[in-house]
């Protein structure tokens, strides 16, 4: 029974480390229910079922040992029994609904878009001062991507994939659009056969002032126009800017 407890405990520290650290193995694209709550139902699952004394080896102990341990007694079975189907139930009835990003502890969407609000930020290896810094990011405005939350930190992502933790104060909810791959044409309206109205180069930022299904309205200095969401990097496929 304690090796049960203690491979539960890893299995459990796991996940938990994968659901806030979004690990790639968990990514965030649409599930009707989160990584760890499929893990953490997999695995008491698998509890419930190695407990009984019918598979009393699939919880490491021999048929002697499972009679001589704490669980032997039917009373002791079925307050155990309880507890699991209590988890299962949690598990199964907290499913993050489909189209929508978990919530982290400020309340807001995690992963989530925001920008840098200084000119220089520093991306830490972890979340605290005593972790090196690692990057300084010196453009007030970049688009960046949240990742994790923890205290007054956050772990951000930016265009090119690096990675660091930052202060929250060091972002804003302002919504920036980074062009990222090859240079694209500024369109007057949503539309492929609409005039370009501006060539933006590779590392142009603009505010995004609304986003529909396929296209954006952008606004990159005193230009204004629209982009596929698929041309520029600070939106998801499936989100609505209004």
């Amino acid at each position: 029974m304690k090796a049960l407890a203690q491979w539960l405990s890893r299995l459990h520290a796991k996940n938990w480390q994968k659901n806030t650290e979004g690990a790639a193995s968990c990514p965030r694209r649409r599930a009707s229910i989160s990584c760890f709550q499929r893990e953490l139902f997999t695995c008491l699952l698998r509890a419930c079922s190695c407990i009984g004394r019918w598979m009393p080896a699939c919880a490491g102990m021999t048929p002697v040992l499972w009679q001589n341990s704490a669980y032997a007694s039917s009373a002791n079975f079925a307050r155990f029994l309880a507890v699991c189907t209590f988890a299962l139930v949690v598990a199964v009835t907290m499913p993050i609904q489909e189209g929508h990003a978990a919530t982290g502890k400020s309340g807001l969407p995690i992963p989530r878009f925001v920008s840098l609000r200084s000119d220089e930020v520093n991306m830490r290896t972890g979340p605290g001062t005593r972790y090196p810094i690692e990057w300084v990011l010196r453009r007030r405005g970049l688009p960046i991507e949240v990742t994790a939350e923890y205290d007054v930190w956050v772990r951000v992502r930016d265009a090119d994939g690096i990675q660091g933790w930052v202060q929250r104060g060091m972002i804003s909810g302002r919504r920036m659009a980074i062009i990222h791959g090859s240079m694209r044409n500024l369109l007057k309206d949503d539309e492929p056969s609409a005039p370009t109205v501006a060539r933006l180069e590779i590392g142009a930022t603009g505010k995004i002032m609304s986003c529909k299904k396929d296209w954006c309205n952008l606004q990159f200095g005193k230009v204004k126009g629209y982009l596929r969401k698929s041309e520029f990097w600070g939106a998801y496929p499936d989100e609505l800017i209004h």
